[in-house]
């Protein structure tokens, strides 16, 4: 079963730069690259969160070793 799908309007321009970059790959349309475009972008998105999240505990850990909490 296919997930539904909602429309987003873009720009005619926007498109119409899009519809050129993909002329000659494996896209087969402006939405299939655009889907492909923003998955790539929240995975890293989440990889950036996740990153800045263990940043911040190695911090939290680090100054609890300073303080004689942690070995």
């Amino acid at each position: 079963m296919e997930e539904e799908k909602k429309a987003v309007p873009l720009p005619a321009a926007l498109v119409r730069r899009i519809e050129e970059k993909i002329a000659h790959s494996h896209y087969s349309s402006v939405e299939s690259y655009v889907e492909d475009v923003l998955n790539e972008v929240l995975k890293a998105e989440d990889m950036e969160i996740h990153l800045k999240q263990k940043e911040q505990m190695d911090e939290i850990r680090e100054r609890l070793k300073k303080l004689g909490y942690m070995d």
